[in-house]
């Protein structure tokens, strides 16, 4: 896969971008989430426009810069955590969209789009909890000496779904509704 030069510089920029998001993320710290989130959007983006390979590589390099330029290196792991849901659920997106393809080609579309959907947010779910979970139930133990009660956890997993789900639904709309636009300003100057 060859990128063209005009490819390498947007990348090129978009970490940057994302760098600036994790850096600002330790200096802004009634807005870390915004701007840790906003970083993990860049990452997705360049997975849509690079692709797999590239887009995974830019990942690994989001991570290693932000760890040599982040002061607070939780929200490197944060950044690192969330970063990865958009990097998994991109990979599964361009898996399933071939799949899809070979599908449409024999198949009634209507209904392997509802069939597809609820698949999809199934994953979603399942990917978000795999890593939410653990970060959930381990983290706190190295920061954190004494017991936790149960009910706090429990407040912190439905917490983090409602959070979760207003998550993904941002990207969703920042992906298909306005990158579509801004890439059009981008390309026209």
């Amino acid at each position: 896969m060859h990128l063209s030069t005009k490819k390498i510089a947007f990348s090129g920029l978009l970490l940057a971008l994302t760098i600036l998001f994790t850096i600002l993320s330790s200096v802004f710290e009634t807005s870390t989430f915004f701007f840790l989130a906003a970083a993990s959007y860049l990452v997705g983006i360049n997975f849509r426009e690079s692709g797999v390979k590239f887009g995974i590589g830019f990942y690994l390099s989001a991570i290693l810069l932000s760890i040599i330029l982040v002061p607070n290196k939780l929200y490197c792991l944060t950044f690192a955590t969330i970063s990865a849901y958009i990097v998994i659920m991109e990979i599964i997106r361009v898996y399933l969209t071939k799949k899809e393809l070979k599908k449409l080609a024999t198949t009634n579309r209507d209904s392997i789009e509802k069939k597809s959907n609820a698949f999809f947010y199934s994953i979603k779910f399942v990917v978000f909890n795999v890593l939410y979970l653990p970060f959930l139930f381990l983290f706190p133990g190295l920061l954190y000496s004494g017991e936790i009660s149960p009910m706090v956890y429990i407040l912190f997993i439905i917490g983090g779904q409602i959070i979760f789900v207003i998550y993904d639904m941002a990207y969703d709309v920042f992906i298909q509704k306005y990158w579509k636009r801004i890439k059009k300003s981008i390309i026209r100057n």
